[in-house]
């Protein structure tokens, strides 16, 4: 027989639908089913898992109930267990779902698919980590890339699986999994446009996966942004300063150059927009704007009260001038400005507080007669 409400196949006679729950009793003939006896013991979970939802039906002898009791329970674990999903979204159903459920991982395919187990987490804690992080699919929507043995640091191992070839049968689906690198950052995966993906190890050495094998681009990599098949990275750290470079997914023999014994990076959104700051020996501050695909240009030689704020594409600063001192304040569009012209600073001493700090004189060498009191 058929549920009518979600076309699960079921076995002749069933009383409510084990899918979704729905009951049968208007689909079943009127004789009476024989009662549900629990199944022989064995070790297996299968029958441990089976022997648990029979023993819940038989406890409570009302077969309706119970099923809806079992739908409720199981959207109440599912919905508390499943922290972390993607979805392929094609219009307003979802094509593809990823979803990771008491430490498991389930491929579900559209909104009434059944899960697929494919991989475990392997973790015991997650830290303050973001789960969105632990799972994104590929450009080309072939692949989905996942996180196992994640520790607090968000280091991993980063896998992909070909989800769309996953089988019901979960001992089959090691065949559509791969294990593309250990010790990667999770915050680092980034995918290039062909697909091909870019990550950190916690050495920071970065990384290039074209989806056969992983190239090593560079070491000692500070921060890194991709654009078409370009790569632009920096290398160095605050102390010993950093250098830009930029080249593509083949390697480092191709690598580029850009700028040098820089103290600060402050833009870093695109290969084309750059912004970084050298000190002088005076003290000044320079910033440059540089590019792949253009040349370098020095915005200011005497920068001050620099502000870059993340998320934005950009940066704003103050220049010091020997004619006139700029502050931040005149950036404000003050209304009451007009009114605040004849105002004078006024006089400090005018608000100065007296204070008087009392201790007793030491007794080494005291000469009593020279106080006029005795104290």
């Amino acid at each position: 027989m058929v549920c009518p409400n979600c076309g699960e196949t079921l076995p002749d006679g069933s009383k409510f639908c084990g899918n979704c729950g729905m009951s049968m009793a208007s689909q079943t003939s009127e004789e009476k089913t024989p009662p549900l006896t629990p199944p022989s013991r064995d070790n297996s979970p299968e029958a441990g898992a089976q022997e648990d939802i029979i023993v819940g039906v038989k406890k409570r002898r009302n077969i309706k109930k119970t099923a809806a009791l079992l739908a409720v329970a199981a959207l109440v674990v599912c919905v508390a267990g499943l922290f972390a999903w993607r979805a392929l979204s094609a219009g307003n159903s979802a094509d593809a779902l990823i979803s990771l459920s008491g430490g498991k991982y389930y491929f579900i395919k559209g909104q009434k698919g059944k899960p697929i187990e494919f991989a475990s987490l392997r973790a015991n804690s997650r830290g303050s980590n973001d789960s969105s992080d632990l799972v994104s699919f590929s450009p080309d929507r072939r692949y989905a890339y996942y996180f196992t043995r994640v520790d607090d640091d968000s280091i991993g191992s980063l896998c992909r699986v070909e989800y769309k070839k996953l089988k019901p049968d979960s001992s089959k689906n090691e065949n559509y999994t791969e294990l593309i690198a250990s010790n990667v950052s999770m915050t680092s995966l980034t995918f290039m446009d062909s697909g091909t993906v870019l990550y950190k190890n916690s050495d920071d050495t970065l990384y290039c996966f074209d989806g056969r094998e992983a190239v090593q681009i560079a070491r000692n990599v500070d921060r890194f942004v991709t654009e078409g098949s370009a790569i632009v990275y920096s290398t160095g750290n605050y102390a010993d300063g950093y250098s830009l470079y930029a080249t593509s997914a083949k390697g480092s023999d191709e690598k580029v150059k850009l700028a040098s014994d820089i103290d600060a990076l402050y833009l870093f959104k695109s290969t084309d927009v750059i912004v970084y700051a050298k000190e002088g020996d005076d003290g000044s501050t320079a910033l440059y704007l540089t590019g792949l695909s253009k040349e370098t240009v020095k915005l200011t030689s005497n920068a001050s009260t620099i502000l870059a704020y993340l998320g934005l594409d950009s940066l704003y600063f103050t220049e010091a001038s020997p004619d006139k001192a700029i502050a931040l304040y005149d950036f404000i569009a003050d209304p009451d400005a007009a009114d605040d012209i004849g105002l004078q600073e006024p006089d400090r001493e005018d608000f100065r507080i007296v204070t008087y700090n009392y201790r007793a004189p030491s007794l080494d060498g005291l000469d009593e007669s020279a106080y006029p009191e005795l104290y």
